[in-house]
């Protein structure tokens, strides 16, 4: 299983909770030691950054601190033979007509295939081969 912490500042004052997220998957990354990322909501839109690699090789105190906003996921990852490749690591985030979504989960869509091929006659465009990418389209519909 994944490594995956959320943090939200309830009164909006705080812009810097990446760092939050940071400490969260640092103390986590015991679980998942093959990639890293945050994903931060600055006002609606997500600012995302991740990487291959321990988290804090993925993350200095520059990245952190352009990752500005009041809530953030991140997550890190150890090996999985699925969801594999630099595109698949998370968090995901898309643009949708209902808005910007970013997601990270430790999920297997037993019938993601099925699903995929599904949401493709529908119209929708996959980057990765994660499940969380069939999740987020799933919640742009």
């Amino acid at each position: 299983m994944s490594g995956i912490f959320g943090t939200y500042d309830i009164k909006g004052q705080i812009q810097d909770v990446a760092k939050d997220a940071y400490y969260g998957i640092f103390s986590l990354q015991h679980r998942g030691q093959e990639c890293a990322g945050i994903a931060v909501n600055d006002n609606g839109t997500f600012l995302v950054h991740k990487a291959s690699g321990l988290v804090t090789d993925v993350f200095d105190e520059v990245t952190l601190s352009a990752l500005t906003g009041t809530c953030a996921i991140a997550h890190c990852k150890g090996g999985s033979p699925r969801e594999n490749g630099p595109e698949a690591i998370q968090p995901i985030s898309i643009k949708s007509r209902v808005g910007n979504i970013a997601l990270t989960s430790d999920s297997v869509i037993m019938n993601a295939n099925k699903v995929r091929d599904e949401l493709k006659d529908q119209g929708a465009i996959f980057q990765t081969n994660t499940d969380s990418e069939i999740i987020l389209s799933l919640f742009s519909r």
